[in-house]
């Protein structure tokens, strides 16, 4: 439950830390047009003297996203399984050239983006006509150093939808916006920046606080600007939410949740100044409890996911 509750908490902020000239604007120099991914993962014991294998797993490569552009506007990501089959497909709506929404391919949730002063204001999160969530964002200067994130459903306060934000709310009474139920959650996040990445993510939730330490390459982050949050998830280890904001490209990351720790590896094959290959890999050590299982720990399980991006142009 906590890594649940870790990894969606991550997925909503990442759609909201955006640092660029113009946000809502997503416009690469190169053009992501399919990630294909393959995962490994092996748990082992030990049994007084050495690692032992007690099991593993391995998903061939497969392409799991296809982005289709027209021009310089990323249109829609389509989600694929490794059996080739889709888990859906993600549609960019856009007011000009600056994203407006982003809705699934059911048509029954969307993401609206509100903006002021040429900056994000708030997003709201709705599934058909009602209001489940939204992220107000607090800048300093030109960057994202805040957002207070507010669940106005049960749903909203038990999923952690992602990106909903919402402003004064006229826009959802005009959208027939009928369900104001009262405020079932509420947490803050913060986010301290050198240069143009951000090193230090914080969440503070009624007691809860978690810590993120990142470190970056100097090569350039092809999905800076995006403002997809479950896309960069898939994309990402659990410290993925300043891909979304960073010029560059994270190497390394340390997440502190109260007592525990965990350390995220991030290596990189480029072609010019964008990866075309990323490999995380998170080796974490615990203790189980379990009759079943062979010896009295600790216990290693070792993660290691490897992307490929392929660019139209």
């Amino acid at each position: 439950m906590k890594h649940a509750k870790l990894f969606i908490a991550l997925i909503a902020i990442c759609a909201v830390m955006v640092s660029c000239n113009k946000e809502g604007h997503y416009n690469p120099k190169k053009k992501i047009s399919t990630i294909s991914y393959s995962n490994y993962a092996k748990e082992e014991y030990w049994d007084g003297s050495r690692w032992v294998l007690l099991n593993e797993s391995l998903t061939p490569r497969y392409v799991g996203q296809v982005w289709t552009w027209n021009g310089n506007l990323l249109e829609s990501i389509e989600y694929r399984n490794p059996e080739g089959g889709s888990n859906g497909i993600d549609h960019f709506i856009y007011d000009g050239h600056r994203l407006a929404s982003i809705t699934d391919d059911s048509g029954r949730s969307r993401k609206n983006f509100v903006y002021k002063s040429g900056k994000l204001s708030s997003i709201e999160y709705y599934t058909e006509n009602t209001l489940d969530a939204v992220y107000n964002i607090i800048h300093t200067g030109n960057k994202i150093t805040g957002i207070k994130y507010t669940a106005f459903t049960g749903k909203a306060a038990e999923a952690r939808p992602l990106p909903s934000y919402v402003l004064g709310l006229d826009l959802p009474t005009q959208l027939g916006v009928t369900d104001k139920s009262t405020r079932s959650a509420s947490f803050e996040y913060f986010f301290e920046w050198e240069g143009d990445n951000v090193t230090h993510f914080s969440c503070v939730d009624q007691g809860f606080v978690e810590h993120q330490y990142l470190t970056y390459d100097k090569k350039l982050n092809p999905f800076r600007g995006i403002w997809d949050e479950f896309a960069v998830s898939l994309n990402s280890s659990y410290c993925g939410q300043a891909i979304m904001s960073s010029k560059n490209n994270i190497t390394h990351c340390k997440l502190v949740q109260g007592g525990d720790s965990y350390e995220f590896e991030h290596s990189y094959s480029y072609k010019g100044k964008y990866p075309v290959e990323d490999v995380w890999t998170n080796v974490s050590e615990y203790y189980r409890d379990d009759d079943d299982l062979p010896g009295d720990g600790p216990y290693r399980y070792t993660v290691v996911v490897t992307k490929n991006y392929e660019y139209s142009e």
